[in-house]
């Protein structure tokens, strides 16, 4: 074989190594599902997607779920196993749960005042109020249904609170009150050494009913 019949031949495989490694880099690249590589979004129906958007018409997922983003969903939620959301989830279909554990924050809370309005920020967080007064009666009374349509912004919405009246002094009970928009309906203190539930409803008309559920006092 001659020189420049050598020189020929390495060049060509220098060409086919460098075709090889633009097709591998390049197949990596298109397979990579993460960061902006499909801009225009992937579709598996025959919708095309939205930008960013991956669009099919099932969804299996056989681990664990994570969602870390608003999750928004128009249909049925069937959800059999584990699933951790860490911001807002909005259900506007039919929703079934095979158990379902409730909760949020408990709110600890030692007074000497004998009346005081409800926060929204903590109607927010806390679900359970161990509420102790010192030296008298405590009324709670709820913000105006303006504000309390936060909690219950559509009509059918309701949210529960379980209040409890920590203090063992005879006669020291935990009074509620509704604010204007509102109205109370049932047992409205709860005794010392006692607890209940408090659920706001909202109405049609946007007004807000106060439903409450403590034993009756001594």
């Amino acid at each position: 074989m001659s020189k420049i019949e050598k020189i020929l031949m390495y060049g060509l495989q220098v060409v086919v190594l460098i075709l090889l490694l633009i097709v591998l880099v390049g197949g990596n690249q298109s397979g990579n599902l993460g960061g902006t590589r499909f801009p225009s979004g992937i579709s598996v129906d025959s919708t095309s997607p939205s930008a960013g958007e991956v669009r099919g018409t099932t969804l299996t997922i056989t681990g664990a779920q994570t969602l870390t983003g608003a999750t928004t969903l128009s249909s049925t939620l069937g959800v059999t196993g584990a699933t951790t959301l860490s911001s807002t989830l909005s259900v506007t279909g039919a929703t079934t749960l095979k158990v379902l554990t409730q909760g949020g924050s408990v709110l600890a809370t030692t007074t000497s005042t004998t009346a005081t309005t409800f926060a929204l920020a903590d109607l927010l967080t806390y679900s359970v109020w161990e509420v102790t007064p010192n030296v008298a009666d405590l009324t709670y009374t709820f913000p105006a249904s303006s504000t309390l349509s936060t909690l219950v912004p559509t009509a059918g919405d309701s949210r529960t609170w379980t209040i409890v009246n920590a203090t063992t002094t005879a006669g020291i009970d935990v009074i509620f009150a509704a604010g204007t928009g509102s109205a109370l309906k049932g047992v409205t203190t709860v005794d010392e050494a006692s607890h209940g539930t408090i659920t706001l409803v909202r109405k049609a008309n946007s007004d807000i009913t106060i439903l409450t559920n403590f034993p009756i006092a001594d």
